[in-house]
């Protein structure tokens, strides 16, 4: 479940039905249903209020949302066939959309301008949670059986290093 920026959304994901509820969270009112890849994960919204971006870890996608109206919701991209995406963030300044691939062991990097892969970080073991410091210059992902924190230059994607955080970590929150 996520609250868009401005309070206005509410967003919860159902994995049983593959779709992204839209609720207007001053009336309480469900404004939409979308559906969306199959077992959607997470959901960030983009700094304007109007798009929101899902995973679906069960068939490897990435979907666009509209927001309220929750169309068209369009599949953004489709990860290879070893990636199960997890957590999403957006750097909405560089274009960015960061997808944890769960037991793919990566990060995927997707330009949203163009919709295509940029590329993939070796994270470590089933990144799950992931986080974009508030000067986006730093990706933080968190590796569940790895036991670690990833810590990503967003413009080399290279790891820098890693934290210790001991087993079954799933998610990170950095501050803005």
């Amino acid at each position: 479940m996520r609250v868009s920026a401005d309070g206005r959304w509410v967003l919860v994901t159902s994995e049983e039905e593959n779709t992204l509820l839209i609720i207007d969270a001053h009336t309480h009112a469900l404004q939409a249903t979308a559906r969306v890849g199959q077992r959607p994960r997470d959901v960030v919204v983009a700094p304007d209020n109007r798009t929101a971006y899902v995973s679906g870890e069960a068939d490897g996608s990435v979907y666009r949302v509209a927001l309220p109206s929750g169309a068209p919701a369009m599949p953004l991209l489709q990860l290879h066939s070893g990636a199960r995406p997890m957590g999403v963030a957006l750097d909405a300044a560089s274009g960015r959309l960061y997808v944890t691939t769960g037991r793919g062991g990566t990060v995927a990097v997707i330009s949203i301008a163009d919709q295509h892969l940029i590329g993939e970080v070796a994270a470590g073991a089933r990144p799950w949670g992931v986080a974009l410091t508030g000067h986006g210059t730093r990706l933080l992902t968190a590796n569940g059986p790895g036991g670690d924190l990833a810590v990503i230059d967003t413009r080399t994607l290279a790891v820098l290093g890693r934290v210790p955080t001991g087993h079954g970590s799933w998610g990170v929150v950095a501050e803005p």
